[in-house]
């Protein structure tokens, strides 16, 4: 009996063995292969988002990172859950560490400027959401980048924009 039971984990090693051989030729092939993820499901009457793949390229893609933090619900304190950011460093202010939260609703919209122009789309998109023109120097980078459109051109002046000229009038006013 004990023979057999030694025989049966032989057999299981010798097929693990062999799986994990199959698997590595599949894996080594597969780099070979540009991959292609799906990122919207349905067909030409129902184009739903693919949210899981849209997170996955927008994570490749340097442009999302988590975080985690506790949440209010029912005015209770919920433990810590995963939160998704889009970084914007030096979009609004420079040489400053920011990052806009997104939701599941927003992610398309995200992903579609992303897609559309991948120097300048979340740049694009944060602008919006926060309805304020990038800094002067951001400003000036996607006029020179073709990332610059109606829609920017649109949005009222970037906050840290006015405080600085505000304090430059100050300045003078008080210099004269």
């Amino acid at each position: 009996m004990l023979d057999e039971k030694e025989k049966e984990k032989e057999n299981v090693k010798e097929e693990n063995k062999k799986l994990w051989k199959e698997i590595k030729e599949i894996v080594e092939q597969e780099e070979n292969i540009d991959k292609k993820r799906i990122y919207w499901l349905g067909n030409a009457s129902c184009n739903a988002p693919n949210e899981e793949a849209m997170i996955a390229k927008l994570l490749d893609d340097g442009l999302l990172f988590c975080n985690s933090r506790k949440y209010i619900d029912d005015d209770k304190m919920q433990p810590e859950t995963l939160v998704l950011f889009l970084n914007c460093n030096d979009v609004f202010v420079w040489g400053c560490a920011d990052a806009e939260e997104i939701t599941l609703k927003e992610l398309p919209e995200l992903f579609k400027l992303h897609e559309k122009n991948p120097a300048s789309g979340s740049t694009q998109w944060v602008c919006i959401k926060r309805n304020q023109k990038p800094q002067k120097p951001m400003e000036k980078w996607l006029k020179e980048n073709n990332g610059w459109n109606e829609t920017l051109e649109a949005l009222p002046e970037n906050e840290y924009e006015i405080y600085l000229k505000e304090k430059r009038e100050n300045k003078n006013e008080n210099s004269v």
